[in-house]
């Protein structure tokens, strides 16, 4: 039964390979240097650079994740920021700062997942923010804290219990901005045996490919994980990212605009942390079309869609196929895809629990 599975999912990907082939144009420079810039408003989404690069369209705008939870796990978000503030589910929770035993960790007495140090706003921004054209806007997003307070560190032992956390609270897909480029043997395996309790409940896990490259580094290198590696705006892999054959796709990496602590806006970090949210609110819209895709197909979706790059004035897809993934996400391909897969139906009502699933 495996062996059909995976030889069903390769007649899957060879076919779409060939109509990316063809239907597909190589991407040139997704921006000259003047024109990679951010806008200040929720309607210059549309006038973003990586708004076109990955082929956003209006009429997908309104489909934003309606009835998905994503369960961020990072530094948090700012909770009273008012672009994210009424997206967030009440059963956020703070493993980071929690004095108690992590499975204490969500009581209504324990610390709040607020983020301190800004990295999580703005990964949550891109997610479920307003001012990103393929945010899943409409979807809800479960915050869950795993550093102390600003500290700019966790352990596996949080990380596991956050995503452990995250699969029992309902949620239908998890993001995983960080790295653990230092987690000895014993660190991965705990984290592994969370991973695959994830991948076991059917919720797919989308990670940041690193930025520490070429190399693709831990968790992105877990097998049932989707890895995401960084374009800047000129079209090229972003100095570090990872290129190793773990990454599924990439996605733009800086110079996006999104939600930043505090409460405003502004341009993002750079790297894969603000890439790989890209293709998590992607594949929320995609379950919001229809909450019966499966990992494998969701994968599928993603590396038969994908555009072709191009950098250096040279054709490299061969070194691409085999280095960086299948290409750059393309969000209007991906959503064709979904047709090959299965027919859109709605999504139940999240008070619903997990049914649909």
């Amino acid at each position: 039964m495996l062996l059909i599975q995976y030889e069903r999912l390769f007649s899957i990907v060879l076919v779409g390979l060939l109509a990316t082939a063809i239907t597909n144009a190589f991407a040139r420079p997704l921006a000259t240097q003047s024109e990679c810039h951010v806008g200040n408003s929720e309607s210059a989404a549309s006038r973003q650079w990586w708004h076109r690069s990955l082929h956003i369209r209006h009429d997908q705008e309104q489909i934003r994740g309606a009835g998905i939870t994503i369960a961020l796990i990072d530094s948090g978000v700012d909770l009273s920021h008012p672009l994210l503030r009424d997206r967030l589910d009440g059963r956020g929770a703070n493993f980071g700062d929690c004095n108690m035993d992590l499975a204490d960790c969500s009581r209504p007495d324990a610390p709040a997942p607020q983020d301190q140090l800004g990295h999580g706003t703005q990964v949550a921004g891109v997610l479920v923010g307003p001012v990103v054209g393929v945010a899943a806007s409409r979807a809800k997003l479960l915050p869950i804290k795993i550093n102390p307070g600003t500290e700019d560190d966790f352990s596996a032992r949080t990380v596991s219990a956050a995503i452990r956390y995250a699969v029992l609270a309902g949620a239908h897909l998890i993001h995983l901005s960080f790295a653990m480029p230092n987690a000895t043997q014993a660190e991965r395996s705990e984290v592994d045996s969370a991973l695959s309790f994830a991948e076991q409940s059917r919720v797919v896990v989308v990670v940041a490919g690193g930025n520490h490259g070429p190399l693709a580094v831990y968790p992105a290198t877990h097998p049932s994980v989707i890895a995401v590696g960084g374009i800047g705006c000129s079209g090229e892999p972003l100095r570090g990212t990872a290129i190793s054959s773990e990454i599924v796709v990439a996605a733009p990496a800086e110079q996006v605009q999104t939600t930043l602590l505090g409460g405003g806006t502004g341009p993002s970090m750079r790297g894969t942390s603000i890439a790989a949210p890209f293709v998590t609110a992607t594949l929320a819209n995609l379950l919001a079309l229809n909450p019966d895709l499966t990992a494998a197909q969701m994968r599928a979706a993603l590396m038969t869609s994908a555009t072709p790059l191009r950098w250096g004035g040279k054709s490299n897809s061969k070194l691409h196929f085999k280095q960086l993934g299948f290409g750059l996400l393309n969000v209007q391909a991906t959503k064709g895809r979904l047709n090959k897969v299965g027919k859109p139906r709605a999504f139940p009502s999240i008070d619903d629990g997990r049914q649909g699933r």
